[in-house]
């Protein structure tokens, strides 16, 4: 009941603070600034209207320290000369964050138990850039870890689970965090959001079983996915509202809905080298303008979807009852790739979809191409399909291609006006 602070360290002061319990104080319930230096164990800090713990410019450890129920956030680490180390403490039930790291500040955050905070488990913001590894963080509020500002903390080796109402990590605001396996699921929202021109590095994470997407992209942010492993949930990767970045060597799957959706004209992904398979849903649903390459699409309903200007080049469909759907608009492009056991349909194209299909090996299918709409099949093998090409309607151009050993017809035109010319059709069986 203090009205300033329970206990302080200043001015290169040491010492150890052991087994205190720190109230009700109008002040932190420990402060330590101007480079102090202590140790601060097993004490417990509660109810106070400012911090539990507050380090300006300081360094010192904290450790087995109770943090709770404090207005202000649990522990503040201020001020680019800070750099404490903070280890298996137990930071919960705060009205603000638990932990807060501001203006450049440094430090390590070890093997902490971090709940029940009502603004984020960790906030990091103003370039700060703590080293944050082997934490629990435990149904927080809006997210687990908060990084904006253009905060560079490192994230490794945390489990972060069931924020309420929020995110698992979030980058915003032109953060650079590096996200390293990490343990992320549970969480109301995303997993891992990056927005506002939110950047930084995401590798080696299990990512699962987030209400809106286990991954999302957004709104000018720009990461680098790398090697990740994101399953179950609703949608595996969203990227949206002018998200970009890079996402590469990181596999889809589980129980989800989509695995990979891309909307807006203006939203730009580019995929290199995943796996997106063994799923309820679509595995890739593109509205935007996406980049595929060197990917691997297998076990969905429907391989993808699309409905924007994505390309898809030196990849693979295979092992879905459809491949590609082409709806109405689409202006995709699939080159120099493999569609190959799809138990209906390889490649179907709507009305005005104008879809490129090039230098394509499509075979083993119900039917190898079916086109309702617009666009060209040019300069591609289709063969060894039940029906190779049907052609309902539409204005398609099939041009240069080889169509052959269709166990029923190469080429059926029902109707129409397509534009056949310069392909080599051979050895169909009607």
């Amino acid at each position: 009941d203090n009205y300033g602070h329970g206990l302080a360290s200043s001015s290169s002061g040491t010492g150890m603070f052991t087994k205190n319990t720190l109230t009700g104080n109008k002040g932190a319930g420990f402060s330590a600034s101007s480079q102090a230096n202590p140790n601060v164990i097993s004490n417990i800090m509660y109810d106070g209207e400012a911090e539990g713990i507050l380090i300006q410019n300081a360094a010192g450890f904290y450790e087995y320290n109770r943090v709770r129920n404090n207005t202000d956030p649990g522990i503040a680490v201020e001020f680019f000369k800070a750099n404490p180390t903070i280890a298996r403490n137990e930071v919960e039930g705060g009205m603000k964050a638990g932990i807060v790291f501001v203006s450049e500040a440094k430090g390590t955050v070890v093997e902490n138990f971090i709940a029940n905070n009502s603004q984020g488990g960790i906030v990091v913001s103003f370039g700060a850039l703590p080293t944050i590894q082997r934490n629990m963080l435990k149904q927080n509020t809006q997210a687990g870890i908060w990084c904006k500002q253009k905060a560079r903390p490192e994230i490794l080796t945390n489990i972060i689970v069931m924020t309420n109402n929020g995110h698992g990590i979030v980058s915003e605001d032109q953060a650079v965090p590096s996200i390293r396996q990490n343990i992320i699921g549970h969480h109301s929202h995303s997993g891992v959001h990056f927005f506002n021109g939110g950047k930084g590095t995401c590798s080696e994470n299990l990512i699962f079983s987030c209400g809106e997407a286990n991954v999302c992209i957004e709104t000018q942010a720009a990461p680098a996915l790398v090697s990740n492993e994101i399953f179950d949930g609703t949608t595996g990767i969203l990227v949206r509202d002018g998200g970009a970045g890079t996402i590469s060597g990181t596999a889809v799957y589980g129980k989800l809905l989509s695995g990979i959706t891309v909307r807006g004209e203006n939203s730009t992904p580019t995929f290199e080298g995943c796996f997106i398979h063994d799923m309820k849903g679509v595995g890739v649903t593109d509205e935007g303008a996406a980049h595929f390459s060197g990917c691997h699409i297998f076990g969905c309903q429907v391989g993808i979807e699309c409905r924007g200007g994505m390309t898809f080049t030196e990849s693979q469909v295979r092992e879905c009852p459809n491949g590609v759907i082409a709806y109405e608009g689409s202006t995709s492009t699939i080159s120099h790739s493999i569609l190959t056991s799809l138990g209906k349909v390889g490649v179907i194209t709507y009305a005005d979809s104008k879809i490129v299909v090039d230098h394509v090996k499509m075979y083993r299918c119900r039917i190898g191409l079916q086109l309702e709409g617009g666009g060209e099949v040019t300069n591609s093998d289709i063969y060894w399909n039940y029906e190779n090409i049907v052609i309902p309607g539409g204005t398609a151009t099939v041009s240069g291609n080889n169509v052959y050993d269709a166990d029923n017809r190469g080429i059926m035109i029902k109707d129409g006006e397509p534009t056949v010319t310069n392909n080599m059709v051979f050895d169909n069986k009607y």
